[in-house]
This record gives structure tokens, sequence and C-alpha cells, in this order.
């Protein structure tokens, strides 16, 4: 997509120099009748200063337009926000100007900024993420906390169900390097990506398709699973940003919990046994998770406003 923006911007940039129109000033507007100038947003020498305050404009529908604005340039620049306001004079070269004024397009439409840069940084990690890939929640980084400090002696075998972007797998396989990780997901594409993000990371992982455990054979011990499935119910009402992530990724049937009583009936059926099996949900959720497992002895964790996000499952004593 970038690059035939960046075709018919240079296009537009061609018809400007036979014209010899240089809008440089960004606060004067283009000719009324100059309607392929205002469709292309040209922005010859711009400097930091200069280019934040377009962006703002065109983000002005977002909660933080100036916010938003300084996290995709100092991204592009691979600068820092304080180094953005203490270099405000230094001038963008022509590719990224042409490259901040598609982002802030992009963004302009609610597209997620991790979509748009790429890339995520999610618990000391570096990520790529892409359309097939939720994006990594600071919820889930506190989840992988509560799972490291439960457990009493490193696991040997890990499996991350529903691995998406890979963060989980990896994350705990960084932990535990010794540990035997396996990831599963039901997309391909999103397999893909997460071999991606293990290859970055310099990380082993046993990757495998699957629709939640059919990979498994029946009567697998597992020492320590992470299930982090989809759960929010169908008709639940989410953001602009958050709609443009894979719902296959996001939602499970009309209360949330399809996913989660298939993993439920799943263990069952293939006898699968386990040390720990931790699930992140909805707060409004604990009392059905605990019906779900009622067989097994449910342990709940705080995430966010010290509202219940997690549970930790075991076998009863």
């Amino acid at each position: 997509m970038f690059g035939l923006f960046l075709i018919s911007y240079i296009r537009f940039t061609v018809f400007f120099k036979k014209q010899k129109i240089n809008y440089k000033n960004v606060d004067s507007a283009p000719p009324r009748n100059d309607i392929s100038c205002v469709s292309a947003m040209v922005v010859f020498d711009m400097n930091i200063h200069q280019a934040l305050k377009v962006a703002t404009k065109k983000l002005v529908h977002l909660e933080n337009p100036p916010l938003e604005a300084e996290v995709l340039l100092a991204t592009l620049l691979n600068k820092n926000r304080t180094w953005l306001r203490a270099h405000d004079d230094h001038t963008l070269t022509f590719t990224q100007s042409l490259k901040y004024k598609w982002w802030t397009s992009q963004r302009a439409l609610h597209k997620p900024v991790a979509y748009i840069t790429g890339e995520v940084e999610w618990n000391g990690l570096n990520l790529k993420v892409n359309k097939h890939t939720l994006i990594p929640r600071d919820e889930t980084e506190i989840l992988c906390l509560h799972v490291t400090e439960a457990q009493t002696k490193a696991p040997k075998n890990i499996l991350d169900l529903g691995t998406g972007s890979g963060c989980i797998a990896i994350y705990l396989a960084k932990n535990w390097p010794q540990a035997n990780v396996t990831a599963l997901d039901i997309s391909s594409l999103a397999l893909q990506t997460a071999q991606n993000n293990a290859t970055l990371n310099q990380i082993m992982i046993n990757f495998q398709l699957s629709d939640m455990l059919s990979a498994l054979n029946t009567n697998t011990h597992i020492d320590l699973i992470v299930a982090n499935l989809p759960y929010v119910p169908k008709e639940l009402t989410v953001t602009a940003e958050v709609s443009q992530e894979p719902k296959t990724a996001i939602f499970s049937g009309d209360d949330g919990l399809d996913h989660i009583r298939s993993l439920a009936a799943q263990i069952k059926s293939k006898t699968i046994t386990f040390n720990q099996l931790w699930l992140e949900f909805l707060p409004s959720q604990t009392k059905d998770i605990e019906t779900i497992f009622n067989d097994y002895q449910v342990e709940f964790k705080t995430g966010v406003d010290d509202q219940i996000f997690f549970a930790k499952i075991t076998t009863r004593v």
C-alpha cells in the first residue's frame, strides 16, 4: 500500500515542480481549485515542528492528537519523544516526510499504531505484528508476571494455546530456556508471524497448526499451559482500533466463553493433565470460569485496576 502511495505522491511532486509551486509554510492553504494539492498534503522541506503540527490537525478527532503525532514520528525516526522536542527544527528527508504522511493518514482511520509501524515493544521483547495477529496487551504482561511468580520450580514443558504473535511463548521460553515450549494456533498466518518473532528473538519454539488441542496426543501431561483465548462476547461493542484486529482472536460466542468451554471439554476428552493452567478473561466471567472448571481448584488473580482478569487452575488436592 505504501508503495502505491509513494508512486502517486511522486507524480504529484513532479506536477508541482513543473508548476514551480512550493508550499513550505504549513499554515498557508493551497489554492482552492488545486484539488490534487489538498489530496497529497504536500510537505516539502518540513521540520519536526511543522510535521507534528500538520499531523496533530489531521488526528484532531482522536483522544490525544499531539501524543499520537509524536509517537508516530518518534517511531519513524527511531528516537524518543524528548528528542523530538529538543530537535524540533530538524528537517525531515523527503522519504521520511512521505512515510509520516502515510502513517498519519492511516492512524486518522483508526488503524492501530502497532499495525502501522509493524512492530511493538512488549514485556522487553521486540515483536512484529500485522493484521493476522492480535496486538499484545499490557494485561497479558501482568498474566505472564503471575505465571512466572507462581512457579516453585522451572517447568519442563510448556504449552501456549492461541499463540497469535507468539509473545507469551517467546517470553516463557526466554524465562525458562531449558523448557520444551509448544505453541498452537488455528491461523497459519499468525503462526508464520510467531515463528518470525521467535527467530527475531533467537528463541526455539515448536509451533503447530491446531484447532485448540487437536494437535496434542491423548494422555499428554503438560507442566504449564497458558491459554490466552478469545473471550469477548460477540455483541460487545469494541473500539474502532480493536475492530481492525482479527475477530477470530477476540470474540467467542454470545457470552465470550465458547473457546474456554471447548478447552475444558478437550482437556477431559483427550485426558490432558497439567500442573497449572492459566486463563485470561473478563472480570464479569469469574463465576462462569468456576463453573466450567468445577472439577479443579480455581484461584483468581487481579490485573488492571485490581480487577480479576486471570485464573490459575490446578488439580484439586
